[in-house]
């Protein structure tokens, strides 16, 4: 599915999405294909992945302003559950804004629960990432490249559990800017439940 500008998709809890091999943009396969689009939203149901289907994220947003993401389960892609990044890594000055993930299940996926690569304003609360694999993480932020940005971004009442790393930024590739965890519970993950590699982050509760 390709989202327009202004477009909202509500799905019934019991709806499900389900991956297959179609990619009419030529971008990266996506269930849900949000890019340089403004004022969308995706609320409900579920997004499954298939094996049979390379390189698919549950929901990919590239390139756009005030999207949210609400109240999704998101399993089994063979990249991430969800995936906030650029399809213009060279453009200066192109990333996400404005982006809302709220009340979503993002497990049991082949890399992240959910990685952020490119945004400046992120909010994310009530969520829970979990089952990621060897070297993977729940949520992860990780600046592309170093004129992109990953600041702006919270996390509050949010579950990371059961994965390789719980959370985790990694900014040798870019700088990472006000990054604020709050009220989240970070257990029972087999490397490391926070990992900070040149970057800052602020922790309460």
């Amino acid at each position: 599915i390709e989202m327009k500008d202004g477009v909202s998709l509500y799905m019934d809890s019991n709806a499900v999405l389900k991956a297959n091999s179609a990619n009419t943009t030529g971008l990266e396969h996506c269930v849900i294909n949000i890019h340089d689009v403004k004022d969308v939203s995706v609320k409900g149901g579920q997004i499954i992945g298939s094996e049979s289907v390379g390189d698919c994220h549950g929901v990919g947003i590239y390139d756009s302003t005030n999207v949210t993401i609400a109240d999704i389960k998101i399993s089994k892609n063979t990249q991430d559950g969800i995936y906030i990044g650029t399809n213009h890594p060279s453009a200066k000055g192109t990333f996400n804004s404005g982006i809302v993930v709220t009340g979503c299940n993002s497990s049991n996926n082949d890399r992240h629960g959910l990685a952020i690569v490119a945004a400046d304003g992120v909010k994310i609360s009530k969520c829970t990432f979990s089952s990621a694999p060897t070297n993977r993480t729940g949520l992860e932020i990780e600046p592309f490249a170093g004129y992109l940005p990953c600041r702006n971004i919270t996390a509050d009442s949010c579950v990371m559990q059961n994965n390789d790393f719980g959370f985790s930024i990694y900014g040798g590739n870019g700088t990472v800017g006000k990054v604020t965890l709050s009220n989240c519970t970070i257990s029972g993950n087999k490397m490391y439940q926070i990992l900070v590699y040149k970057a800052t982050a602020t922790v309460n509760g």
